[in-house]
């Protein structure tokens, strides 16, 4: 290779090197390839696994492949099912073998034979298919619809008896198709997205009928051909291609897609990592949308070049495409028998708990043991869910919830034993609430909604608690139940918290607001360390020091905050204004804040929580200095009692 190969070299030299079967040093290049292309999140998933190729090359027993007889020398590939008989392409005529690519223009002429199917899967002596569609041009891989009355095929640009070439003089394909009748089938006519400067091939329709998936390598894609799908409107025409997006194609070719009754597109693939060549992978459908594919692995994909998958709709059986060694010619058909995978679900129904009725809209959330959500389903009109789980994993849970004003469902973990089958919830019964509060925590400053708050909720009546976390907008809603006593606490890291105790005796249905509820102002205070906290309304008479009535009520508030947060300790304050002399002043201050911590004390806060300053007139909040005129009421600005949090 090149002293400094680029990103591309460095990826082809390893297809070539695992074409080779010299998976080791493909391994090598590869990660030097991801290395050089940090852009590629496949390629680092993939090469993260050092047996990665490993891993693909061992047969696990699932599927038992067979070459069948009936293959010539010649290339014959891309079977298809029609009804209990094959169809399939192929060059026996011709005696030279072809590309599979979308490169047929000097290849030999392809041709479409049928031939009936064994019990044992092989295949009859192949005929020709049909004299109305087998033309003087290639045809290609093909799709019927499901009652086998209507075929799509590939074949070369080919109007009116002549072959048409693009601008660059190439002969591209297209899609025809064909319906059958009693006197045999119709004359082709062109499908709708057929172009002259590019291919449009390989298409796939879907059991309905109303979905094709086709590859081509028009302009807009990954690169190389890709696969896009299009879907039958009401009026019969299809709807405009759309590509399948890069979790399926690449910047090399993706070919061959097959659909299958159950959803899950088939497809061969040069750009997603293989064991060399083209390599068949397979992309389950969840929700409308196709997950990410997995490599079939061997013995289905080999070194070379694997592709035109097909399988029955029992998924027993099937065919597929192979240049692999071994066989009679350059494209050979394969039969095999697959093991039908085992599959494990979680599954059940969300009904409303008043009347049993099936409960529509509700939202269920597919949970991993970590806690985080994997996915999530809103239930339609039977109300049920199904989540296929990774049978590697266990600790899966549901949670099932409606709305705000529902009661929430959260199911019980996994077990690690099961992996096949369906674990069944039955029916998960969801209440509306009679009784609940809600309400919006905000930072006391910022106004801004505070999430993550923990709202704990604790029986007073007959014991136990539960937890309510606020939303990324600080919003809140839990469930009350009638006749309880409760006690109510805010919590969250870096804010003081607030508690609270109330009753639902006599209390009537319906949502009430949490502050209304609590009799708590639901704005919180930052908690930090030296931050100084002003006490508002706390007032002496002139020249006193001792604790007034109306002083005490604001006093215990701090009596509360003390209770509600345990850990803290604060340092008492207190502040003159600058009227009288600084001496007097400072003494007044420290004999009023000495009082204040005094009060807290006989409250029952511990001594060694508190201690206590007098600042006298050295931290004034405004000008009003000695000498300087002010109002009364400004002066007052500068009289107050503060606390500030030394440790928490």
């Amino acid at each position: 290779m090149d002293n400094n190969p680029s990103a591309d070299d460095v990826y082809r030299y390893a297809e070539a090197l695992k074409s080779s079967g010299e998976y080791e040093k493909a391994q090598e290049q590869m990660k030097k390839y991801a290395e050089m292309n940090s852009n590629d999140e496949r390629a680092k998933s993939h090469l993260s696994d050092e047996d990665y190729f490993a891993e693909l090359r061992e047969d696990k027993g699932r599927f038992q492949v067979t070459l069948l007889e009936g293959n010539t020398e010649r290339s014959d590939f891309s079977p298809s099912f029609y009804g209990d008989k094959v169809v399939f392409v192929s060059a026996r005529a011709e005696g030279v073998s072809i590309k599979r690519r979308f490169a047929w223009n000097n290849a030999p002429f392809l041709d479409l034979y049928v031939s009936s199917v064994a019990e044992d899967g092989s295949l009859s002596k192949a005929t020709n298919f049909s004299e109305d569609i087998n033309s003087a041009m290639h045809e290609g891989p093909l799709t019927f619809t499901n009652n086998n009355n209507t075929v799509y095929f590939t074949r070369n640009n080919f109007i009116q008896g002549k072959a048409v070439k693009s601008a660059e003089d190439i002969i591209n394909l297209n899609i025809y198709y064909s319906t059958k009748s009693e006197t045999g089938w119709s004359a082709p006519e062109a499908f709708a997205f057929n172009n002259d400067e590019y291919s449009v091939g390989h298409p796939s329709i879907s059991k309905d009928g109303k979905t094709m998936y086709f590859s081509s390598d028009m302009p807009g894609g990954y690169g190389g051909a890709d696969i896009y799908r299009t879907t039958l409107k009401n009026d019969g025409s299809w709807s405009e291609p759309v590509n399948m997006g890069s979790s399926i194609n690449t910047e090399s070719d993706e070919l061959f897609p097959f659909i299958h009754e159950d959803g899950t597109l088939y497809f061969a693939s040069e750009g997603l990592l293989g064991l060399g060549g083209l390599d068949v992978f397979k992309a389950r459908s969840k929700n409308g949308l196709f997950m990410t594919p997995e490599n079939l692995g061997a013995p289905v994909n080999t070194e070379k070049d694997d592709f035109g998958f097909i399988l029955s709709e029992d998924q027993s059986s099937g065919y597929l495409s192979s240049n692999r060694k071994g066989g009679k010619g350059d494209d050979d058909i394969y039969h095999f028998l697959m093991e039908k995978e085992l599959h494990l679900f979680l599954a059940g129904k969300v009904i409303n708990a008043a009347d049993g009725e099936d409960l529509e809209g509700a939202m269920v959330r597919l949970k991993d043991a970590s806690g985080n959500v994997v996915e999530e389903s809103t239930m339609g009109e039977d109300a049920s869910f199904s989540f296929e789980l990774d049978k590697t994993q266990c600790g899966y849970s549901v949670e099932a919830f409606n709305g705000q004003y529902w009661t929430t469902f959260a199911s019980e973990k996994t077990a690690c034993d099961i992996t096949e089958g369906t674990i069944d919830l039955g029916d998960i019964p969801l209440e509306q609430m009679r009784w609940g509060a809600e309400g919006t925590i905000k930072d006391k400053y910022t106004g801004a909604g505070l999430d993550g708050f923990r709202i704990i909720l604790t029986d007073l009546t007959g014991g136990g608690s539960s937890t309510t976390t606020t939303k990324e907008d600080g919003f809140a809603s839990f469930p009350l139940e009638e006749g309880m006593n409760y006690e109510i606490r805010f919590e969250r890291a870096g804010y003081f918290a607030k508690t609270a105790v109330f009753t639902t005796y006599d209390m009537p249905p319906g949502i009430v607001e949490i502050e209304k509820l609590t009799g708590l102002i639901m704005e919180f205070e930052p908690l930090e360390v030296g931050k100084e906290v002003k006490i508002d309304n706390i007032y002496y008479d002139y020249d006193k020091s001792y604790i007034r009535s109306d002083a005490a009520v604001e006093l215990d508030k701090i009596v509360k905050l003390l209770n509600d947060n345990p850990t803290i300790k604060i340092e008492m304050g207190s502040h003159t204004d600058a009227r009288g002399s600084d001496s007097y002043n400072l003494k007044l201050s420290k004999r009023r804040a000495k009082a204040a911590m005094e009060y807290l004390i006989k409250k029952g806060i511990a001594p060694a929580r508190l201690t206590w300053k007098g600042y006298g007139e050295t931290t004034l909040v405004n000008d009003c200095g000695n000498g300087v005129e002010c109002a009364d009421e400004i002066h007052e600005e500068n009289r107050r009692t503060t606390f500030k949090v030394l440790e928490l």
